[in-house]
């Protein structure tokens, strides 16, 4: 149990010094809000708030938290909703979403 515990810890303090030495962008690195919009929060706002409270078109991607992160509901694609924790969940409710209990691809039943 020790030598996995050591282990662990030389993998993390190598790949924490090589993450600071190549200078390349790495995936926890990625900053949505200087790199896609340019630290202009105003900006941002009046792209992704644009009045419409399900708005099917919004990448949630690049939010400018991150991936699917949010402060404020208007960030979140369709119906979704920000949840406590800064996270958008629920169903979108958008024409090209499946169904919640539906496999991707596939037409409901009727």
């Amino acid at each position: 149990m020790k030598s996995i515990a050591l282990f662990a810890l030389i993998a993390t303090t190598s790949a924490l010094r090589t993450a600071e030495d190549d200078g390349s962008l790495h995936f926890f690195d990625f900053n949505n809000a200087n790199l896609v919009w340019k630290n202009d929060w105003e900006a941002y706002r009046n792209i992704r708030d644009d009045g419409d409270s399900n708005n099917c078109r919004l990448a949630e991607s690049d939010n400018w938290y991150g991936a699917q992160q949010c402060r404020v509901s208007w960030e979140c694609r369709g119906a979704r909703m920000c949840e406590r924790g800064g996270f958008c969940s629920g169903y979108d409710g958008c024409e090209v979403s499946p169904l919640p209990m539906q496999a991707p691809g596939l037409l409901p039943d009727c």
